[in-house]
């Protein structure tokens, strides 16, 4: 479920997103008075949402848990991003959503650690990019012929 603050005083929320057609889906909004209780602050009793602390037992701390220590040092990472509706990454499904596996998670942090220790700057590995970069990675990028014939001349300025 991914739950958003809206505006009209309602908080707004999508169910069933692990289903892949939006079609699935069930949009749901509440009111934002039903979710809140009197808290007291600077001596005067406010109506507040209550704070939601980390759940330090549930998947998403259990994963991060797993990989913080090398995650500190490491370029590893996975884009939780935004969900796709086509293209590549369009069937991967957002850290949010789904919280990752720890096991397949450490294994992944491990090929990094890998490679990163092998000395190689900036390297890679393909198969450790997620779908979306996998994709960016084979697109071909058409260049204009202004730039391929090399009629053009590049000059810098500096602003006054």
């Amino acid at each position: 479920m991914l739950i958003r603050e809206g505006v009209n005083g309602y908080m707004s929320c999508v169910k069933n997103l692990t289903d892949k057609n939006p079609s699935n889906w069930t949009a749901a909004g509440c009111p934002l008075p039903t979710m809140m209780h009197l808290e007291r602050r600077a001596g005067k009793d406010k109506p507040v949402i209550e704070k939601a602390l980390v759940e330090l037992d549930g998947g998403m701390f259990k994963a991060y848990e797993a990989v913080r220590d090398k995650w500190a040092y490491l370029d590893a990472y996975s884009s939780p991003g935004p969900i796709q509706f086509n293209g590549a990454a369009s069937d991967e499904l957002n850290f949010m959503v789904k919280p990752p596996c720890i096991e397949a998670l450490v294994a992944e942090t491990n090929q990094f650690e890998e490679l990163e220790s092998s000395g190689l700057k900036f390297a890679r590995k393909y198969e450790l990019l997620s779908e979306l970069s996998q994709a960016r990675v084979k697109d071909v990028v058409d260049i204009p012929d202004m730039f391929t014939k090399g009629g053009f001349q590049v000059a810098g300025t500096k602003k006054a």
